[in-house]
C-alpha cells in the first residue's frame, strides 16, 4: 500500500510539474519573451505595440518533451528512494 500511494503522489506531482514546464516563460530582456522550460518552444519579440511570435516545426515536440521531463522527475526520485531502501534491507537467510 505504501508504494502504491507513493506512486500516485509522484504521478500527481509529475503531472503538475509537466504542465507548469509547458506554461513557464521568462523575459530575456524588455523586448524578448521565451516560452518553455527546459526546452524552448516559442520566442516572442516585441516590436512597437505588438508581439511577433517565432514558432517552428519543433514547437509541439518540445511541448511534449517539457511535459515528459516534468512527469519523469518525481518518478526518478521515487525510484532512487525505493532502490536505496531495498539496498539497506537485510538479505533473507538461506
Amino acid at each position: 500500500m505504501y508504494r502504491g500511494r507513493s506512486l500516485v503522489v509522484a504521478l500527481a506531482i509529475g503531472i503538475v510539474l509537466g504542465v507548469a514546464a509547458d506554461y513557464a516563460s521568462y523575459m530575456e530582456n524588455d523586448y524578448t519573451r521565451i516560452c518553455g522550460v527546459p526546452l524552448m518552444y516559442a520566442i516572442f519579440l516585441r516590436r512597437g505595440d505588438y508581439w511577433d511570435d517565432f514558432v517552428g516545426p519543433l514547437t509541439l515536440p518540445c511541448l511534449l518533451g517539457n511535459f515528459l521531463i516534468g512527469l519523469g522527475l518525481p518518478l526518478d526520485v521515487l525510484a532512487f528512494v525505493v532502490m536505496r531502501k531495498k539496498s539497506k534491507l537485510p538479505s533473507p537467510a538461506s
